[in-house]
């Protein structure tokens, strides 16, 4: 049950992800809306491949959780492996040989099934079943906390990458969201109690609060009819506990409300550390904005698309020629986005210094270019070019279903309403350079900063 320690491009990675690697003609782009019954969403994605995928995006993770850090991954455990539980009543999952995995993030926990299309019936109850009282022994619930500790040993202890980042992150943010480690820490971890566990599923896991997505060769009567025997709207669901069963106290009038974001003072806060683990020293960096007067989402994911890829370039304005082929002053750098919320976009960029550049030296070349990038503003060939490239792209891709998925869970878990991605390309195609250039100024000037410079400790 993997999760997302720290998400390399962040929320809004499917619909970046979509921009390079293009869409097919508009046939193929169906998004279809279906009646979610109790739910708070649901939706068909048509494709004709011989696999029908299944995902419940439950709109809690542990941002929306009150007890020891990790809770929320720790109950996504116990859940799957209820709802996925044998009927003869051993504990390890059977899913009828579909592809089975669950995820928790900051802002959502993830389920989903992947097999033959005949088991959509099937796939659906598995996936219902989250929404129900856990069914599971209570010492093998406690035992499980064991498993969660494995991952954290093999995933996290043995990473040098986590502490780094969970240190940026809580530079930025302090320990609330997103520097609130999902996985938690063994310290965390022996708090874990089943109880606590089964209420943050009460109080996140209903229907109001879960959006479905199902992708494959289904016509939208069928498939509405099998999310309709799934998720009926009165909560008479077979299997075990009933979907919405009032005796387990869950309220299912709607979205739960994720807990405000608070952002700390402003101020621009740059630290060392030592990481002999490291095979070369490293620059990480977070940029905190705040719009004032912010665009609709799906708009301000558009022009995020347009300015990544204009900066991740040699073009004009680019970071590429003054940092890499021009004065060889990174050997690499990766550079992300992420939408935290209406008003608050974060952007990350880590670089490795090239031969001879201290990281004092990177840094300063790193903020000197970005000042100057946003002081002239992005050429509007800059970023008619990578516009122009990605449409292209955009009427090209040979499976589209697979891009139309992605975008719609990025959507879903940030809290948007899914679009088609023939609405994706009108967004994009109607991105003004001025609109780039607005958000490029306002991370060259942005009054929240925090940067690690990371050395090997054999590098000074």
């Amino acid at each position: 049950m993997p999760l997302a320690l720290r998400p390399p491009i962040q929320l809004v990675v499917a619909l970046i992800a979509v921009v390079s690697a293009g869409i097919a003609p508009a046939a193929a782009q169906h998004l279809e809306p279906l009646d979610p019954g109790p739910l708070k969403g649901a939706w068909l994605v048509p494709d004709d491949a011989p696999r029908t995928h299944v995902e419940l995006v439950v709109l809690a993770g542990e941002r929306d959780n009150d007890g020891p850090r990790g809770l929320a991954h720790y109950t996504e455990h116990l859940v799957w492996l209820s709802a996925t539980r044998p009927a003869s009543g051993a504990t390890r999952p059977d899913t009828g040989g579909a592809h089975s995995n669950a995820a928790t993030t900051s802002r959502a926990t993830h389920y989903y099934l992947d097999g033959p299309p005949e088991r959509l019936d099937a796939m659906l109850a598995s996936l219902a079943r989250t929404l129900r009282p856990v069914d599971l022994p209570e010492a093998f619930m406690r035992e499980e906390v064991g498993i969660v500790r494995g991952e954290f040993e093999r995933g996290v202890r043995e990473s040098p990458w986590s502490a780094l980042w969970r240190d940026l992150g809580r530079m930025l943010h302090g320990r609330q969201r997103p520097a609130r480690s999902v996985i938690g820490t063994p310290e965390t971890m022996a708090r874990f109690t089943p109880d606590a566990a089964l209420r943050f599923h009460r109080r996140t896991h209903r229907p109001g609060n879960a959006v479905l997505v199902v992708k494959g060769p289904h016509g939208p009567d069928a498939a509405a009819r099998a999310v309709a025997a799934a998720f009926p709207a009165h909560g008479a669901g077979a299997g075990r506990g009933r979907l919405g069963d009032a005796s387990d106290e869950r309220p299912d009038g709607g979205p739960l409300a994720p807990p405000a974001y608070r952002a700390r003072a402003a101020g621009r806060v740059v630290e060392e550390r030592i990481e002999p683990r490291l095979g070369a020293p490293e620059l990480m960096q977070s940029r905190l904005i705040e719009l004032e007067d912010p665009p609709p989402f799906h708009d301000l994911a558009a022009r995020q698309a347009l300015l990544h890829d204009a900066l991740d370039s040699t073009r004009a304005g680019g970071l590429a020629g003054p940092l890499r082929y021009d004065a060889f002053i990174a050997e690499r750098y990766e550079l992300s986005f992420e939408i935290l919320d209406e008003r608050r976009v974060e952007m990350t960029f880590s670089a490795r210094p090239d031969r001879g550049v201290t990281l004092a030296e990177l840094h300063d070349a790193f903020e000197a270019t970005l000042a100057a990038s946003a002081a002239r503003g992005l050429p509007s060939e800059s970023v008619e070019l990578v516009r122009s490239r990605a449409l292209a792209e955009l009427d090209a891709l040979e499976r589209p279903a697979n891009a139309v998925l992605d975008g719609a869970l990025a959507s879903i878990a940030s809290g948007a309403t899914p679009i088609p991605l023939a609405d994706w390309r009108r967004r994009l195609a109607a991105v003004e350079p001025a609109d780039v250039n607005a958000l490029l100024r306002a991370f060259a000037d942005a009054s929240r900063t925090a940067t690690l410079l990371v050395s090997t400790g054999n590098d000074r």
